[in-house]
């Protein structure tokens, strides 16, 4: 179980809490802020765990501290440089591996249905994130999804990220 895990079952309780006969407007203002702040935590999430598994991986692979605090370091400010956020697949990311890589995950996404779908929706997520964190938080459109909606989302990403630690394992 996941921090987003944490928070979304926390938001389930707290609805049960607002009668929605009386408060509709109450009601209507907690689930628009929960969903926009849902959002920011499930990209905290991934982004958390795409630098630990691009750690890990420079750790496994060179067996040098220095080399770990080099890539942790690069890291800093940059994670979002590493996708293309506007797209609806990860070539950029997979680039910088390598054109081998990178063509041998592309045929992985184009075999596996789950994984595409999974690469969309951590796009999808971390370009709405991207929205609230640049735009106004509060007022900008954030599209028509429930916080439920997000939640599937979440779950959808994950595989992205579980493929990501099997590939660099």
């Amino acid at each position: 179980m996941t921090e987003v895990d944490d928070f979304y079952a926390n938001y389930g309780e707290l609805l049960a809490h607002i009668p929605t006969d009386k408060e509709l407007s109450l009601g209507n203002w907690a689930h628009e802020t929960f969903r926009r702040v849902l959002v920011l935590i499930m990209a905290n999430h991934l982004e958390n765990e795409v630098k630990t598994t691009l750690t890990e991986f420079s750790k496994n692979k060179s067996g040098n501290n220095l080399v770990c605090s080099f890539v942790e370091k690069s890291m800093e400010g940059r994670y979002h440089q590493f996708f293309e956020w506007k797209g609806n697949n990860a070539n950029s990311f997979f680039a910088l591996f390598g054109d081998n890589f990178k063509k041998q995950a592309g045929n992985d996404v184009s075999s596996n249905n789950d994984l595409a779908e999974g690469i969309k929706a951590f796009l999808e997520i971390g370009r709405t994130r991207n929205i609230l964190v640049h735009e106004r938080f509060q007022f900008i459109p954030i599209g028509n999804r429930t916080a439920e909606e997000f939640y599937d989302l979440f779950k959808k990403a994950l595989v992205f990220v579980d493929y990501l630690k099997m590939k660099l394992k």
